[in-house]
């Protein structure tokens, strides 16, 4: 059987490499961050368990290293066949996977490194617990679709007089095995870095991300669907050629795109130099060849593109991004340099008005970050829709290492947003303390308060309950710890207000008046009366609360907000402390009486009970 993986061949039988799709994704895996790291670790595992067999292998990525592969998959084979019962039908599956890799449609290394895997993960499934079955069924997809596709590949081969568009459906298939392909060797590439941790720590959560199973077999089904989707076009093109207008509706890729979206530079360059399409031709969602070559970090894809007189460096897709600002998100970092060499607009805005620096920040790509900031003409501080800097952004994404490079680049520090806001207001939102600390460094104002409310860093980190970042707030040398907002309530009052007792007590200790009166005129030791905490009460009154105060208005007391809650812990507490127990209200509807009548009226019949014992006894 010939290797139809390879697509075509050369006289004399040799594959035609560039066609071997398992390659090109096997290439692919190695050139993504995540995907070299984690196929890395699957190589060394494969090895050692190579080894253990007494096979040794060098490079898995070779003819050689697919003969190892083979001998380790038989080795696995023969000792999987006495397994039976709940995985007969699973076995056979995966069984079928050593016959396809040896003489089959998918006799290539990268797909037997793949095969290999499923091989290792099923071999060794009694060991696992709850991601059993999840893992096994996984195993079990990757060999049923590798067993399901090789014969189905043939329809990626293009054929002698052939019109144009059948060649590009062909073209656009051999796209979509080349996606699948890729995903599979990630997936397998994941179960076995799986098995190279250690046992005891297997099941900790060190693979965040990397472990949902369940979604990898959506991703995969999804590939599959991609190919059976292709099929369908295809064999409706060849039985009614007139009704398929265009042979690219789906993704609307021609195959200068799909090459440059996947790195192969002799492709690219190829069909360039024979003018085969326009180099600024678009998909549907207006992506360029160089668009998606800078997507996917593909440096010489990039500088093949941008070499093309009349190239569309500017070209902008459905969002409004350029090639920069794509590249920029995704820290393509030496694509950004080229970008920036050949002259990219550095200041050019999205739908969103965001530039390539906003969408850097953002994503916290510091070297994208700093490649921009070096260029000369880009504007640290232009606002995007929200009237946000790049800054403001990084701020929000706690990106505290992004804030510090653009503080020194000259970024302006209290930059306000179109509410007002500064970075620091945004840092304190959300709780950033490494954040915090680096914008006081940076010289923000660490007392700036929002528009509307007047709410400080304080006060957010009070209300909203972050402790550690509060904590900081009150180690800087000049925070205000009383700064009343416009309700005139201090972080203490809001502290107190969401019962923040640890806060509280923070803010206490840190020298907070504790008798502050807000617009109402009441009090954090009213406030918490008011909501029954009594460890907050006791720390106001050991720092010098008044325990007979009352509001403003209504002149109600600590003791009247206690007892109309039926709080009798506390009312206790407040009695033994020598609170005045005859004060009476002075308006509204309890006009007029003392804490035991609204007790009484209010049917906290314990309450009433102890304060009429209480004032009897004088």
């Amino acid at each position: 059987m010939s290797t139809v993986v390879s697509g075509t061949t050369k006289a004399g039988g040799k594959r035609h490499r560039d066609h071997d799709l398992w390659r090109s994704a096997y290439k692919k895996l190695k050139h993504e961050p995540d995907g070299k790291k984690i196929l890395e670790k699957c190589h060394k595992t494969m090895q050692k368990e190579s080894a253990k067999k007494g096979i040794s292998i060098g490079h898995l990525g070779s003819s050689d290293g697919r003969q190892k592969l083979l001998k380790l998959i038989n080795a696995h084979a023969d000792s999987m066949k006495s397994h039976s019962g709940t995985y007969d039908k699973v076995l056979s599956t995966i069984l079928k996977t050593k016959d396809v890799v040896s003489t089959g449609a998918a006799a290539s290394p990268p797909a037997a490194i793949a095969v290999a895997g499923i091989f290792m993960v099923f071999s060794i499934h009694q060991d696992y617990l709850r991601e059993e079955q999840a893992m096994l069924d996984c195993v079990t997809l990757i060999a049923r679709i590798i067993c399901r596709r090789a014969v189905e590949h043939k329809e990626c081969e293009s054929r002698p007089l052939e019109s144009k568009e059948l060649k590009e459906l062909r073209q656009q298939l051999k796209w979509s095995y080349l996606e699948m392909y890729f995903k599979l060797l990630l997936t397998t590439a994941k179960l076995v870095y799986k098995l190279s941790i250690p046992r005891m720590q297997r099941w900790a959560d060190t693979l965040v991300g990397w472990t949902d199973w369940t979604a990898e077999i959506a991703s995969l089904e999804k590939a599959e669907r991609e190919i059976v989707d292709d099929l369908d076009v295809i064999h409706h093109y060849k039985t009614n050629p007139a009704a398929q207008a265009s042979p690219y509706w789906r993704k609307g890729r021609n195959t200068l795109h799909q090459n440059a979206a996947i790195g192969i530079e002799s492709r690219v360059a190829e069909l360039i130099e024979t003018n085969s399409f326009d180099p600024n031709a678009k998909t549907t969602e207006e992506w360029t060849a160089l668009s998606l070559a800078a997507e996917g970090g593909h440096l010489k894809c990039c500088q093949i593109l941008l070499e093309v007189r009349g190239i569309d460096i500017e070209s902008q897709n459905k969002d409004g991004r350029t090639a920069l600002h794509i590249a920029a998100m995704k820290d393509r970092n030496e694509v950004v340099r080229a970008l920036v060499r050949k002259g990219a607009n550095l200041n050019v805005k999205d739908k969103d008005r965001k530039t390539p620096l906003h969408l850097a920040a953002e994503a916290g790509r510091l070297r994208a970050v700093e490649v921009l900031c070096n260029a000369s003409g880009i504007s640290l501080d232009l606002s995007d829709s929200n009237g946000r800097t790049a800054l403001h952004l990084a701020s929000l994404k706690k990106k505290a290492p992004v804030v510090k490079l653009l503080s020194d680049k000259g970024a302006k520090i209290d930059r306000k947003d179109s509410k007002k806001r500064t970075a620091f207001l945004d840092a304190a939102d959300v709780g950033s303390t490494e954040l915090l600390k680096t914008l006081q460094e940076c010289g923000a104002n660490i007392n700036q308060q929002t528009l509307t409310h007047k709410w400080s860093a304080l006060h957010m980190c009070a209300s909203y309950g972050h402790s550690k970042a509060l904590q900081a707030l009150l180690s800087f040398p000049d925070i205000n710890v009383d700064i009343q907002n416009t309700d005139e309530r201090t972080p203490l009052h809001e502290a107190v207000l969401k019962n923040r007792t640890k806060i509280a007590q923070t803010l206490c200790n840190k020298g907070a008046a504790v008798d502050t009166r807000d617009k109402k005129k009441r009090t954090p030791f009213l406030d918490a009366a008011h909501a029954g905490n009594l460890d907050i009460i006791k720390k106001l009154k050991a720092k010098g609360a008044d325990i007979n105060q009352v509001s403003g208005r209504n002149k109600w007391s600590a003791l009247h907000e206690a007892a109309l809650k039926g709080k009798i812990e506390l009312v206790r507490w407040l009695v033994n402390e020598g609170i005045k127990t005859d004060l009476r209200v002075r308006s509204g509807t309890k006009k007029g009486m003392t804490a035991r009548e609204m007790a009484e009226q209010g049917g906290k019949e314990e309450v009433g009970e102890f304060l009429r014992m209480c004032e009897e006894r004088g």
